[in-house]
This record gives C-alpha cells, sequence and structure tokens, in this order.
C-alpha cells in the first residue's frame, strides 16, 4: 500500500457549471488535477496540474478542505491511500 499525495481544483464558470475531467485509465469524472512533485506545494501542484490537463491558467482562491481517508486501487492492482487537497480555482 502506498500514500499518495493529490490535489483537485474546483473550476466554476459564470453560470455555477463546474469544469469535470474523463480520467483515461478509469474512464470516471473527477475534478482537475494530480499528484505533488517533490519540492511542491500543495497550491503549486494544483496550478500545475491544472495548466498540464486542461491549458487553464488558474490561481487558487482558498482552500475547500483536505481529505485523508480515500483509498484507490489501480488498473495494476495497486492500493493507495490518498491526501487530497482542493481548492477553489478560478
Amino acid at each position: 500500500m502506498y500514500i499518495l499525495e493529490f490535489c483537485w481544483g474546483v473550476i466554476e464558470n459564470e453560470d455555477g457549471e463546474i469544469l469535470l475531467q474523463k480520467r483515461g485509465d478509469k474512464k470516471a469524472w473527477g475534478f482537475p488535477g494530480g499528484a505533488l512533485e517533490l519540492g511542491e506545494s500543495t497550491e503549486e501542484a494544483m496550478i500545475r496540474e491544472i495548466k498540464e490537463e486542461t491549458g487553464l491558467s488558474v490561481k487558487a482562491d482558498r482552500l475547500i478542505g483536505v481529505y485523508t481517508k480515500y483509498f484507490d486501487e489501480y488498473p495494476n492492482g495497486d492500493i493507495a491511500q490518498c491526501i487530497v487537497s482542493v481548492f477553489n480555482a478560478r
């Protein structure tokens, strides 16, 4: 089992719609974001990951929450406990 840290951004447009992306590995919908790289803050990782995945340049508006009791199983069978920081991004 692994412990992984991720950051997601909740991006809402002027109509109140929230941007989701479809994951390639599981074909599931989720918030754009991804894993931290060594030396990054959670905010820096969220900004970088959203730029990589969507092409959007965002800023963190506020931290929505940190979620720690979340487990994920990957297609190769690996299981990880995920620590997820979720930001409101604009």
